[in-house]
C-alpha cells in the first residue's frame, strides 16, 4: 500500500536515530505523510468497503447449502473480520500518538516559558 512507503522511511529514521536530531522537520513531514495515507486509505477508504464486503460475504455465506463451502466462507470471514479489527486498532494508536504527540509539545512549550520567566 502507498502508506507503507512513508512507514518504511519512517522507520529507517527511527534505525538511526542520529538522523532524527539532524532532520527533525524531514522527520516530522515523513510522520505525518504516514498519518494522512493510513488514516485516509485504511480507514475512510477501506473501512466502509471492508464493512460492505463482510455483509455480502455473510450473505453468499448463509445462503450456500455446501458445509465445506461454509466452512471455508466462515473461515476467510473471521480472517477478514480480524484484519479489519486491525485496521481500526492501528488507526487508534497512530491517533493516540499524534495527538500525545499535540499535547505534550504545547506542554513542553508552556514549561520551556516559564523557564524563561
Amino acid at each position: 500500500m502507498v502508506s507503507s512507503v512513508p512507514l518504511a522511511v519512517m522507520n529507517t529514521f527511527k534505525d538511526n536515530p542520529l538522523w532524527i536530531e539532524k532532520q527533525p522537520i524531514a522527520y516530522f513531514v515523513v510522520r505525518m505523510t504516514f498519518v494522512v495515507f493510513f488514516l485516509y486509505i485504511r480507514v475512510w477508504l477501506l473501512v466502509p468497503i471492508q464493512t460492505a464486503y463482510l455483509c455480502d460475504h455473510y450473505l453468499f455465506w448463509s445462503s450456500s447449502q455446501n458445509s465445506v463451502f461454509k466452512y471455508f466462507m466462515a473461515v476467510v470471514w473471521i480472517g477478514s473480520s480480524f484484519l479489519l479489527f486491525l485496521q481500526l486498532l492501528w488507526a487508534n494508536l497512530i491517533l493516540q500518538g499524534v495527538l500525545k504527540q499535540i499535547f505534550f509539545k504545547k506542554s513542553k512549550d508552556k514549561a520551556r516559558k516559564q523557564k524563561r520567566q
